[in-house]
């Protein structure tokens, strides 16, 4: 191209759509970068007008994308598709889990899913990898610990990034949200969030067998249940739960969030999960004194949890929504109907 000619680079997960909260008139071949907030998405380049073509990329960003809109100025020229290539930019941990299904839709999912885990690793394990965040956030580190591990060689990668959760400058306990913590959080942070230094420990001991995560992390997650369970002394039904159930689907497209249940319910599940896990990995690290302590008092926490929220015939909080239903279910089930702990 000439020298000067400028090339623009629009990047958008999706297509304009009927639906969209913020689209009065969708425009299906015009992409939507709405949901992008802040983040500008966009790459400039300006042609030098070398000979013979000029290839680049761009340097100190990522994008998460779909669709890129493409723009030539002053050039009168239609650009090509084939003139880009996509480069699919995550931290080099290798994949170890090769799943076929005979189910087509099921292949796609989990293609959809290592594809998504892997554009969500980049040194740290972040929560999105195309609006304005790309943020440490601990809770999707929590609840994709376990996929993450089976999917990919992952103990360097989380035994490295739980080195930075468990920093002497954390307060004891008192883990943040967001690791770094930067930008958005609070401290502390919500149970379910912080639950994410366990669960990460135990994902690597449960699928590799290695408990020097666990043993780095021990104090840290020692002094963490100490921490919840301060939180905890008013009932269960009373804990501070800044995020709870996030997030689920709204009954209409671009209403916000779904039904939830009450908030407290999703840290009283965390609380407790985070004692089961700390029960087992201190056993598979050979402390079988600590092991049982905290095994105690999982079992007193999950009857407290029925306590606070089990509401009879087979239901969990007043709510009645699958998410209270399904961690009752976690925790081994309705006590009046055959109920067997979990761990």
């Amino acid at each position: 191209r000439a020298g000067g000619t400028r090339v623009i680079l629009r990047h958008a997960e999706i297509m304009q759509h009927a639906g969209l909260p913020d689209v009065k008139t969708a425009d299906p071949a015009m992409i939507y970068v709405g949901e992008l907030r802040g983040a500008r998405a966009t790459d400039v380049y300006t042609c030098s007008g070398r000979a013979g073509g000029e290839t680049w990329q761009p340097s100190l960003t990522y994008h998460g994308f779909r669709f890129v809109e493409i723009n030539v100025t002053n050039s009168g020229v239609r650009p090509a598709a084939a003139l880009l290539t996509a480069l699919h930019f995550h931290s080099g941990v290798a994949l170890r889990t090769h799943a076929h299904f005979n189910s087509t839709t099921l292949n796609r999912m989990q293609h959809l899913a290592v594809s998504a885990q892997q554009s969500n690793l980049q040194t740290i394990p972040t929560d999105c990898d195309q609006r304005d965040e790309r943020l440490g956030w601990m809770g999707d580190a929590s609840l994709s610990s376990e996929s993450m591990a089976l999917n990919f060689e992952m103990a360097p990668f989380f035994s490295w990034w739980v080195r930075h959760v468990v920093l002497p400058e954390q307060r004891a306990g008192a883990l943040p949200d967001v690791v770094p913590f930067v930008r958005y959080g609070g401290r502390p942070a919500d149970v379910s969030w912080s639950a994410a230094l366990p669960s990460v420990a135990h994902a690597v001991c449960d699928v590799y067998g290695d408990t020097e995560t666990y043993r780095e992390a021990a104090s840290a997650i020692a002094a963490l249940v100490d921490e919840v369970g301060v939180e905890a002394r008013a009932g269960l039904g009373k804990m501070r739960t800044p995020y709870g159930d996030w997030c689920p689907p709204p009954a209409r497209m671009g209403k916000g969030q779904g039904r939830k249940p009450s908030p407290p319910l999703t840290s009283a599940f965390s609380y407790a999960l985070m004692v089961q896990q700390a029960a087992e990995l201190a056993r598979a690290a050979g402390n079988a004194s600590e092991g049982a302590r905290y095994a105690s008092l999982g079992r007193e926490i999950v009857s407290n949890f029925h306590t606070a929220f089990y509401v009879g015939n087979g239901t969990f909080d007043t709510s009645g929504t699958q998410t209270a239903n399904v961690l009752g279910l976690a925790l081994g089930g309705a006590p009046d109907v055959g109920f067997a702990p979990r761990r």
